[in-house]
């Protein structure tokens, strides 16, 4: 088999080719967030989680993780104002009781690595913080906890 090489490898021409830098990212920043359910969110409720840069790159070690208990909960959405599902679209946190998901479940690999706004589906740079948060589609009915770990890359 010949060798395969990703589209960020410098090429072998000589004088060699040297790589984008900003394709190689930059210091990794985490970012943890821990809400405190009450016994009872109608539908439609936020749980704000954090504001993070909105040129960061947000990296698939993001989990948001959430405890047993959370009975009504099976449709959660990630995002912001923007886009309120663009990150996690329909999360069910009651089946099997406590559990994670990915929080850039729904990014696909053809939008991997983008810049938050381009997730959130911004068409440029604001040049702010974006407000994260979670929105509870159907109602909530039992307390619990939700945290949002997330990693993510500011070049």
């Amino acid at each position: 088999m010949a060798d395969v090489f990703s589209d960020i490898y410098p090429s072998r021409s000589v004088p060699e080719t040297l790589v984008n830098s900003a394709r190689k990212g930059g210091r990794v920043r985490a970012a943890t967030a821990n809400l405190t359910l009450p016994a009872t969110i109608a539908a439609g409720d936020k749980g704000f989680v954090l504001p993070l840069p909105s040129h960061c790159r947000l990296l698939p070690e993001s989990t948001v993780y959430w405890s047993a208990g959370l009975t009504g909960l099976n449709d959660v959405n990630f995002g912001d104002a923007n886009s309120e599902d663009a990150l996690i679209n329909g999360s069910d946190w009651i089946t099997g009781g406590a559990g994670n998901v990915s929080a850039i479940a729904a990014i696909t690999p053809d939008n991997y690595g983008q810049r938050l706004y381009e997730m959130l589906g911004y068409t440029s740079d604001p040049r702010s913080e974006l407000r994260l948060y979670f929105t509870f589609v159907p109602e909530l009915t039992g307390s619990g906890w939700a945290v949002a770990d997330l990693r993510y890359v500011i070049d």
